[in-house]
């Protein structure tokens, strides 16, 4: 089976999706049929194919199909996936694949057509340098408004407020610093982990 394009794999991601908001809510049947229509969507064949084959090896082929449609590289653009995407009212199922085509399409001038039949590295490495230029665009608009500035009274001279960047955009938080703890300092007896008691 060839590794997917990116309109299908758009696709094959908003499936995985309902997969696994129908399995954290126990929804096995749902869960079982999601799987089919990715394998279907993936393979061009009949969902029926799918579901008359044992559940071990549908699960085989999802797992299979899956990883081979992953993305190779790690993209900082779907690092902080929880805090991007608030519902609008606007939105409609499918929306988000158009949104990426309207960007797309809208800096390189290609069609609907082109943008579904780009591999799946080079759509998403090209929707995030035009998110990074967009964004460094504004970032400089930003520094020549005189918003951008905040006066300090007790120093008499402005303060540059940078424009705020998306989560993706951030540097990731450092490795927390070891400390060690003088022997002393160490709690005496026997130490019991509550965390790790469940309820």
């Amino acid at each position: 089976m060839p590794r997917a394009r990116l309109r299908t794999w758009f696709e094959l991601e908003r499936i995985r999706r309902k997969i696994k908001e129908a399995s954290e809510r126990g929804e096995a049947a749902t869960v079982s049929d999601l799987l089919c229509v990715y394998l279907s969507t993936a393979s061009g064949e009949s969902e029926d194919v799918f579901a008359s084959a044992p559940w071990y090896e549908t699960a085989i082929a999802f797992g299979l199909v899956s990883a081979l449609n992953m993305s190779t590289v790690n993209f900082p653009l779907f690092r902080n996936v929880a805090s991007i995407g608030k519902e609008v009212p606007w939105n409609y199922e499918g929306r988000d694949w158009y949104e990426w085509v309207h960007v797309l399409a809208l800096a390189y001038g290609w069609t609907l057509d082109v943008i579904s039949e780009l591999e799946i590295e080079d759509g998403i490495a090209l929707l995030q340098e035009v998110l990074t230029d967009e964004q460094l665009d504004r970032e400089w608009m930003w520094s020549m408004s005189e918003n951008a500035y905040e006066y300090i009274p007790s120093s008499k001279k402005n303060k540059f407020r940078p424009l705020p960047r998306p989560a993706w955009m951030l540097p990731l938080p450092s490795a927390p610093m070891s400390v060690k703890i003088r022997k002393d300092m160490l709690p005496v007896g026997k130490v019991i982990d509550l965390a790790n008691i469940v309820h």
